[in-house]
């Protein structure tokens, strides 16, 4: 299965690869304000699609039948939460401005800013979601792959190839996709994944040690089966991606591997996200939290009433 940490690092990259088309529209805003709609445009989505499934998790568990109208009261605490969470994110503007200017230049800040200003960017603000989510079990299955080959080569000291041969011509829309991955098939996500798949291992800390130092020299041979692994799903992949774009806006987010901004490393990209957490995190959880207390007890009250 495949670890929260790796999820985590396929969601940075695959989300950067996706957020950073640059829109041929020109604006003019300070870099603050660019900042500001930027971060409110990446986080309502997921932050709206965590209260929906907390909410549901919290109806299963209980095993509430919920009615039309309890829906709608949920709805209206979470919209409320909702917007107090993105006032808070105005409040701290000026930190999470000091974060992006750590990582991004100015010029790069106004590219994601014409980005999400953009239809296709307002579309993959969902997009991006909705890929991961169906994307996640092909990738759990590359993990065990990863996880196998990893104790043979603690067994025969040779990483098993895995010879994948496309027999068929890829279409157009498949090698477009594959131009959009490509900066996501890298060592760097590679020895992420071997770190966290041997920290994981019931072993000694030495031995962990021993055992990292010796895979991550390997790493390309990691890397070359991860990109046969992608080429041989590529029609699977494909068709997820079909769901969320057309032919044509998949063409578009091919054109982000023209700009600075996808040269951008995963650990760059992880210590920006460790970055923004620590401002957000503590915050967000507070009202998660307090949200699914008040939709419990909203649930348990109408029950207590109604018997």
């Amino acid at each position: 299965m495949l670890n929260p940490s790796n999820k985590e690092c396929f969601m940075k990259k695959l989300l950067l690869l996706l957020i950073l088309f640059l829109s041929p529209r020109v604006f003019c805003h300070t870099t603050e304000e660019n900042v500001k709609f930027v971060f409110k445009q990446s986080q309502k989505y997921p932050i709206t699609s965590a209260l929906f499934n907390m909410r549901m998790n919290v109806v299963e568990i209980l095993k509430y039948k919920i009615t039309d109208e309890e829906n709608k009261e949920i709805t209206k605490i979470e919209e409320q939460y909702i917007k107090t969470i993105l006032d808070f994110f105005d409040k701290n503007i000026a930190k999470i401005t000091v974060i992006y200017k750590k990582y991004f230049t100015d010029s790069e800040i106004e590219e994601l800013f014409q980005f999400y200003n953009s239809d296709l960017g307002q579309k993959t603000i969902t997009a991006y979601i909705n890929i991961d989510k169906k994307l996640n079990p092909l990738f759990q299955s590359f993990t065990k792959m990863l996880q196998e080959n990893i104790k043979e080569s603690l067994i025969s000291n040779e990483i098993k190839k895995e010879k994948l041969i496309i027999t068929k011509k890829l279409t157009t829309t498949e090698e477009n996709i594959l131009k959009i991955l490509e900066p996501f098939i890298c060592e760097d996500f590679i020895k992420t994944l071997l770190a966290t798949t041997i920290q994981n291992m019931p072993l000694s800390e030495d031995i962990k040690k021993d055992m990292q130092k010796e895979l991550s020299n390997k790493a390309p041979e990691f890397t070359e089966q991860l990109k046969n692994f992608l080429k041989d799903k590529i029609s699977e992949i494909t068709i997820i991606y079909k769901e969320e774009y057309t032919d044509s806006e998949i063409e578009e987010l091919t054109k982000l591997d023209q700009t600075s901004l996808n040269k951008k490393s995963i650990k760059d990209m992880s210590l920006f996200t460790s970055d923004i957490s620590q401002i957000t995190q503590p915050y967000l959880l507070q009202e998660f939290t307090k949200c699914i207390v008040e939709i419990t007890e909203l649930l348990q009250k109408n029950r207590q009433n109604y018997y």
